[in-house]
């Protein structure tokens, strides 16, 4: 059916005139199959606005005859009255009790087109709350469709309130954030708006998105944390109440800045479309983030160090990091030679990974963690060899919540200096005649003992045996004459001067019986070998280059080996 003008239908026409109206707009509808009806849209309402805020109300028409600009008037339900508010071709149009408004620019109509317009109504009030009516003057040939329309305006109270919770100031990487927002409105409300939150970050160039919850209960990610929020390293923690949490669960350097919560009042409008009504912001706070880098430092306990051979290297690393407990430690034990001592690029001696799994490791190296931050690498038995510089290099491995690792920091401590030394060895020596010539060409015998050996370690004896020309009664100090033969650490045999042919035709033989017994024995004792005869043992250690170095030497009294010639 076709609707009339309100001016038509409040006219003042005569019962009998107004039956003779209704008949030939009855009589034209019936005729008009194939003729468009003119069709006036408003906003699809009820619409619901917030006190204080602005409502934008549409108004178009089409399927019309006429100039293609179309007039348009707007009127206000006040109580049982229409009150004019604003009209495109009458200045005056607007009734006295609004007249104020409509100076200020609190109501304004803009046209957005030939056949469209808005209304615009700034600074609601809850007065503003009651039923628009947009009404076109017709331009057609003949009456036909609608020429007005209504709308609904609900304005509510604005009792959105943002209160967030100051997070820490300073988080260390690798540890959670947890940023929580209490929104709230009147409860009065609730039946007419939802409300949405999202959380942004500011760093100079700008707020970004992090996260939004609503206004339909769904949840939407910035483009730079989607992969974050589906490893669940980003979360939504909804208490109730009101309260609103984001978490990250392991913050990132990039994490830190500047926090804001944003609370939306939206409004659902007819076909299912959400409308923003209100929104609030207000800042959470500055979070700085602590690089793991920054705070790992790694110390070995240990001033430079000098052992003996035999004894225990003890050493400890000790970590010190910002929340250790979110971390995986993969701890190396590194050596290098002192100066001068070979290639300075240092060598791994012990590793644990950051599960806890020592690598590397044979006897007698031990290692192991201690306690939270301190491992301890243990060398029994050290040698010369184990002498130079040792140094701790810690990894700081941080886990995502995908479980992927990456290494967030590494630092080395400074290298401590250990120094093996040989003990200075104790023994004595004695020298004892096995077989006594007693004319030229008998076999001459005589036999060194090493007695109270102590501090030889991996060492070993070597002897020199010395002759010094004498007669009966000379007295000979320890340690004279010139070198018959000798056997070094490793047994070597070596002739003295004079002695080469001898030792090559078998007939002066070195032996050693024991590990502290040696022998020399000439088998055809000549005039000339009378004299007085020593030995002198030597301590050798093992060198780093895998050699032996020669050590303490110590020298037996003499023993005069005499006979009658014949």
């Amino acid at each position: 059916m076709a609707s009339f003008p309100k001016d038509i239908q409040s006219a003042g026409i005569g019962a009998g005139k107004m039956r003779n109206a209704l008949f030939t707009y009855f009589f034209l509808f019936l005729t008009s199959g194939q003729v468009e009806c003119r069709v006036v849209h408003v906003s699809a309402g009820p619409l619901v606005r917030v006190e204080g805020q602005t409502a934008t109300l549409s108004c178009s028409v089409s399927e019309y005859e006429g100039p293609r600009e179309q007039d348009f008037e707007w009127k206000v339900l006040r109580g049982d009255q229409w009150l004019q508010v604003v009209s495109t071709f009458d200045l005056n149009y607007a009734d006295r009790s609004l007249q104020d408004r409509m100076d200020s620019g609190d109501i304004i109509m803009e046209r957005r087109g030939p056949a469209s317009v808005v209304l615009q109504i700034h600074g609601l009030t809850p007065g503003d709350g009651t039923t628009y009516l947009c009404s076109t003057p017709s331009t057609d040939s003949v009456i036909k469709g609608n020429y007005e329309a209504e709308v609904k305006l609900t304005v509510i109270q604005d009792s959105l309130k943002v209160a967030p919770s100051v997070p820490p100031a300073v988080i260390p990487e690798g540890g959670p954030l947890e940023l929580y927002c209490n929104a709230s409105r009147d409860v009065s409300e609730q039946g007419y708006t939802h409300l949405s939150i999202t959380w942004s970050v500011g760093r100079g160039a700008g707020p970004e998105d992090v996260m939004s919850f609503g206004p339909d209960g769904g949840v939407t990610v910035g483009v730079n944390y989607t992969q974050r929020y589906s490893a669940a390293g980003l979360r939504l923690d909804l208490q109730g109440g009101g309260v609103y949490g984001l978490v990250l669960t392991e913050v990132l350097p990039d994490d830190g800045g500047v926090y804001t919560c944003t609370a939306r009042e939206w409004s659902r409008e007819v076909g299912g479309a959400w409308q923003q009504i209100l929104q609030r912001s207000a800042e959470i706070g500055e979070v700085k983030v602590t690089p793991t880098a920054q705070s790992l430092t790694v110390s070995v306990e240990d001033d430079d160090i000098t052992l003996s051979m035999d004894d225990t290297l003890n050493l400890t690393c000790s970590v010190a990091i910002d929340y250790q407990r979110s971390l995986g430690l993969e701890v190396t034990w590194l050596v290098s030679p002192a100066s001068g001592g070979g290639s300075a690029e240092p060598q791994v001696l012990a590793r644990m990974t950051r599960d806890g799994v020592v690598k590397g490791v044979d006897s007698p190296v031990g290692f192991a963690r201690v306690e939270a931050g301190s491992f301890r690498l243990l060398v029994q038995g050290v040698v010369q060899s184990d002498s130079g510089l040792y140094s701790c290099r810690v990894r700081a491995w941080i886990r995502r919540s995908g479980g992927e690792w990456y290494q967030a920091a590494q630092n080395t401590s400074d290298p401590v200096q250990v120094l093996v030394t040989m003990k200075e060895p104790d023994f004595k020596v004695m020298l004892l005649d096995g077989v006594t010539p007693q004319f030229s060409g008998d076999p001459t015998e005589l036999e060194c003992r090493v007695t109270g050996v102590s501090g030889l370690g991996a060492g070993r004896l070597g002897v020199s045996w010395l002759y010094a020309a004498a007669t009966p009664g000379d007295v000979i100090s320890a340690g004279s004459g010139s070198v018959v033969a000798s056997l070094d650490g490793r047994g070597n045999l070596r002739a003295g001067d004079g002695y080469g042919e001898r030792v090559g035709n078998g007939l002066l033989v070195l032996s050693r019986s024991e590990p502290d017994v040696f022998r020399l024995r000439l088998l055809r004792t000549q005039d000339s070998d009378m004299g007085a005869y020593s030995c002198a043992v030597t301590a050798w250690s093992p060198a780093q280059n895998g050699g032996w170095e020669k050590g303490k030497e110590v020298h037996s009294e003499p023993l005069n080996v005499f006979w009658t010639p014949k």
